[in-house]
C-alpha cells in the first residue's frame, strides 16, 4: 500500500499568497505616501525601537530554545524533547543542534571545532546581530547607509522571501540564507522608511515581517515533520 502523502497545510499556503500580496503592495503604498503621511516626532524611534527588539528575542532564542519551547506554538515539540532525553523512544532518539540525531538531519547541523550547531539557528543569530547594529545606527544615531530607491527595497524583500524555503538548503548555505532573511527584512524596512517617510507604512512593513518570519518558523517545522514523515530509521 502507498504510503499516504503529507499535503502542505492550508496556513502555509495563505501565507504564501500574502507574502506575495505585500511584495506587490508596499510598492503602491510608498507611492501614495505623500497623500497619506501621518508621522510624529518619534516615529523613526518608535520603529526601531520595535524592531530592535524582535532581533533580541530573536538572539534569545537561540541561546535558550527550551525556553522558547514552553510557548504555545513548541509545546508540542518540547514534551517530544522531554520524552526523548528520558529514553521514552526506546532510547533511540537524541537531539544534536535543536534536530534528532538521525542522518535525514545532517543538513540541518554545521560543526564547529567539534561542537554542532543549529545551521538556521546560527545564521538567524548572526542576521538578527548585523540587523540589530544597523536599527542603533539608522533609527537612533541617523547614520543612513542605503541609496533611495526601489531596487535596494526589491532586494531586501526578495532575500526575506528566500527565507521561506530556506529548509531547501543544506549546512552552510542553510546559515548564509537565514542570516540574509534577517539583514533583508532590515533592508526592506529601511528602504521603506525613506522611500515612503510615513509612520503607517512603516508599521505594515514592520507586521508583514513579522508575518514572514512567523510563516518562515512553520514552513521549517512542516518541513522537519516531513522528513520524519518519509523517514524509516526511528521503526
Amino acid at each position: 500500500m502507498a504510503k499516504p502523502k503529507l499535503l502542505l497545510p492550508f496556513f502555509l499556503k495563505f501565507a504564501v499568497v500574502v507574502s506575495v500580496f505585500g511584495f506587490v503592495s508596499i510598492p503602491m503604498l510608498l507611492s501614495q505616501a505623500g497623500n497619506n503621511q501621518i508621522d510624529f516626532l518619534f516615529s523613526k524611534p518608535l520603529i526601531g525601537l520595535l524592531y530592535a527588539v524582535i532581533c533580541v528575542v530573536g538572539v534569545l532564542a537561540v541561546f535558550y530554545p527550551k525556553k522558547c519551547e514552553q510557548t504555545f506554538m513548541f509545546r508540542k515539540q518540547s514534551g517530544f524533547r522531554e520524552q526523548s532525553d528520558r529514553g521514552g523512544l526506546s532510547g533511540k532518539l537524541r537531539f544534536r543542534g535543536h534536530h534528532p540525531d538521525c542522518e535525514e538531519f545532517s543538513g540541518n547541523r554545521i560543526t564547529v571545532r567539534n561542537v554542532v550547531l543549529c545551521a538556521a539557528c546560527m545564521g538567524m543569530l548572526f542576521g538578527a546581530a548585523i540587523a540589530l547594529i544597523g536599527a542603533i545606527l539608522y533609527f537612533f544615531v541617523g547614520f543612513i547607509t542605503l541609496p533611495t530607491n526601489f531596487v535596494v527595497f526589491f532586494v531586501g524583500y526578495g532575500v526575506c522571501m528566500l527565507g521561506l524555503v530556506q529548509y531547501k538548503f543544506r549546512g552552510w548555505f542553510k546559515l548564509i540564507v537565514n542570516a540574509l532573511f534577517v539583514v533583508g527584512s532590515f533592508v526592506t524596512l529601511v528602504s521603506a522608511d525613506l522611500l515612503g517617510k510615513s509612520l503607517l507604512i512603516d508599521l505594515y512593513v514592520l507586521g508583514l515581517i513579522l508575518f514572514l518570519l512567523l510563516a518562515r518558523i512553520l514552513f521549517s517545522q512542516w518541513n522537519n515533520k516531513l522528513i520524519c514523515f518519509r523517514c524509516e530509521g526511528c521503526k
